[in-house]
């Protein structure tokens, strides 16, 4: 996957979009072998960051940025919230 990003970018794209929480596999070392090899290559980490604990990973690997999509309409960030305020908790606990 280092290699393909490496591809990638010699080949003049702007960055990657990296589904790497449904690898089966370790996620964490893949966003951080292309977050710390790929240098000056924006990763988003996409595809289920759907719990606070995949949070506090990715904020740890810092990738360029990353997204949470289904998570937030499947009640992850809490079951009883709304849309909204799903993204207030989520936004409140990147920001304690």
């Amino acid at each position: 996957m280092v290699a393909d990003a490496e591809r990638l970018k010699a080949a003049g794209c702007q960055g990657t979009d990296l589904l790497a929480y449904r690898h089966t596999d370790d996620p964490e070392k893949i966003i951080e072998a292309i977050v710390t090899r790929v240098k000056d290559f924006p990763v988003v980490v996409a595809g289920s960051n759907s719990s606070f604990e995949r949070i506090d990973v990715v904020q740890r690997l810092n990738p360029w940025t990353f997204t949470i999509g289904s998570a937030l309409f499947d009640g992850k960030f809490g079951k009883d919230k709304s849309f909204r305020e799903q993204l207030k908790a989520v936004y409140s606990y990147m920001h304690k």
